[in-house]
């Protein structure tokens, strides 16, 4: 095992462009089914061969729009839910046969199919949907199939409906809680209060058990840290064994962002932020909660296998308005977005069979800068198979590995090295790997996205060298 310390001054701000323009955006089954993550993981412990891909479906509709969501999402009156199901089914039996390699995605005639490994039907609200319909949906795309699928959901909504969407087929539920106290709901814009985040939490509890995961905010303006702790523990006593911590930021056409740019709504400080975010790591982690993710915490296992998908830079195919996908392996590698708007998105589903609107080809740099943006948010980090699934084995991971090592060696001896390198130990310390991983100190994993660019430098000069 070896440990990189240094700081490289050369393209950071290069780096850190090129990073930010990453988007893993599609957030990453019998009826009736009971049985376990594990069984799950088993089951489908990884993504097998180049046809497997996580599914990511799109419902773009909501109630309210919350102040801070800059998701693909529209509030109307009356929703189509006929053409738009139609519409997805009909996507998935287009995308299913084509190829990254296929230059039109409407005449492909490819034969061999692509099989999906998980179901995430996210938004929006999908909870808005007719559980019908997403029985519908998971039956036609999954055949007989047993994999993990899971549904986000409003507490406003799923109050009194759990059972009907497990009837359907959804074996994991994601509750979007986000707080507990009524005066965050209402500065969040949520649509619903505090007694409905219990309510809610009750008697999903009630009906999926352990593949029940929430989501909580932390850093909203005038809380303290105790405040934050508060939420995390009503969750915890409930029994919950998921929780996706989230820091909320600001994000450009919210309207968060117009209040925060007015100075109408201060965010608390990067120091109050830091507090918040290890105070509930440690509460989480003294409850038997393991950091698996850098925002995601999990006890006994029980992981989100479809975000773990996204995170170790499998296939995942987006059907709806604005899904995003990343499909092919390696030289085939393809990055793909759908047309956002509802209406022209159906249109153009009806005329051509699918929604996409953007295709690109992922060069080298761009497969791998996204597996360690991704990779290093794990907890055990960039794995090799993971590294050897999304090269084809064409560049190994072991090579790259001699490269940091190498470079850690020499990098105070050799003159030309350090003027492309500039090492100091404050800066790139925290990184260890293995023949078999590369992974961050627990201390460095709260600043994973600030250690992904240092990476990412070494990945660039590596390719170079290649």
């Amino acid at each position: 095992m070896y440990c990189l310390c240094g700081a490289f001054h050369v393209t950071r701000k290069t780096a850190l462009k090129k990073l930010h323009s990453i988007k893993i955006s599609n957030r990453f089954f019998s009826i009736g089914t009971s049985w376990s993550a594990k069984t799950i993981h088993n089951k489908r412990k990884h993504q097998a061969s180049n046809s497997d891909v996580a599914i990511y479906i799109h419902w773009p509709y909501c109630r309210k729009k919350c102040n801070y969501c800059n998701f693909n999402k529209y509030v109307v009156q009356e929703i189509n839910h006929d053409a738009i199901v139609s519409s997805i089914l009909r996507e998935w039996s287009t995308l299913k046969r084509v190829s990254p390699q296929d230059e039109n995605l409407e005449t492909s005639m490819q034969t061999t199919l692509l099989k999906p490994s998980s179901i995430f039907f996210g938004g929006g609200t999908p909870s808005l949907m007719r559980p019908h319909d997403v029985e519908r949906i998971i039956r036609e795309i999954s055949g007989n199939d047993e994999f993990e699928v899971t549904l986000e959901a409003n507490p406003a909504d799923i109050i009194g409906t759990g059972q009907d969407f497990k009837n359907a087929g959804v074996n994991r539920l994601s509750l979007g809680i986000q707080s507990f106290d009524d005066d965050n709901l209402r500065f969040f814009n949520r649509d619903h209060n505090a007694e409905q985040s219990r309510m809610s939490l009750e008697s999903c509890l009630k009906v999926f058990g352990k593949r029940l995961s929430i989501d909580l905010i932390f850093g909203i303006p005038k809380k303290t840290t105790e405040d934050w702790i508060k939420d995390l523990e009503i969750a915890i006593n409930y029994g919950v064994e998921h929780i996706s911590a989230y820091q909320l930021t600001v994000e450009r056409g919210t309207a968060l962002f117009k209040e925060v740019s007015k100075n109408a709504v201060v965010l608390p400080g990067e120091e109050t932020m830091a507090d918040m975010y290890l105070s509930g790591y440690e509460l989480l982690k003294k409850n038997d909660f393991k950091r698996y993710e850098i925002s995601n915490f999990a006890k006994k296992n029980n992981v989100s296998l479809h975000n773990l998908s996204y995170w170790r830079g499998y296939q995942y195919l987006g059907l709806g308005p604005g899904a995003h996908s990343r499909v092919g392996i390696w030289s085939s590698r393809e990055a793909r977005i759908n047309c956002p708007e509802p209406r022209k998105w159906i249109s153009q589903v009806t005329r051509t069979g699918h929604g996409v609107s953007f295709r690109k080809r992922l060069n080298q740099l761009d497969v791998l800068g996204e597996l360690i943006a991704t990779g290093l948010r794990k907890s055990d980090g960039l794995a090799r198979e993971d590294w050897d699934c999304a090269t084809n084995k064409k560049i190994l991971f072991c090579e790259f590995v001699e490269f940091l090592t190498k470079s850690n060696e020499l990098s105070d001896l050799t003159p030309t090295f350090s003027r492309q390198i500039t090492i100091g130990k404050e800066n790139m310390s925290g990184f260890l790997w293995t023949k078999d991983k590369i992974w961050l100190e627990e201390a460095s994993l709260n600043v994973a996205d600030q250690k992904t660019v240092e990476l990412y430098i070494m990945l660039k000069l590596f390719l170079n060298s290649c």
